[in-house]
């Protein structure tokens, strides 16, 4: 069984949604993927306009497997994938 920790530096909400159901697409019944809510941000804030979404996708199925539907999924966006010890993260964002 695989967990993935993923954050979505989302333009907006619906974006993340978008993101998520195509993740949710790559796993198919293997799996399941639940994003959060967008975190505030203040309105002096220097970021840009945007939300940084948390989410998690668990799978049934050995990591590599999943790990390569799930990135065959996202090729139109910009895709980091990162492990610190027993845990990998996917990190998406817009393409610039």
């Amino acid at each position: 069984m695989a967990d993935f920790a993923l954050t979505l530096d989302a333009p907006d909400r619906s974006w993340a949604e978008h993101v998520a159901h195509l993740i949710q697409q790559g796993l198919g019944e293997r799996g399941s993927v639940s994003v959060g809510l967008p975190g505030e941000s203040l309105p002096d804030s220097p970021r840009a306009p945007g939300y940084v979404i948390t989410g998690v996708a668990v799978c049934d199925e050995p990591e590599e497997a999943m790990l390569d539907l799930i990135l065959a999924k996202l090729v139109d966006y910009d895709v980091a994938v990162s492990t610190s010890g027993p845990a990998t993260e996917i990190t998406v964002r817009p393409q610039a």
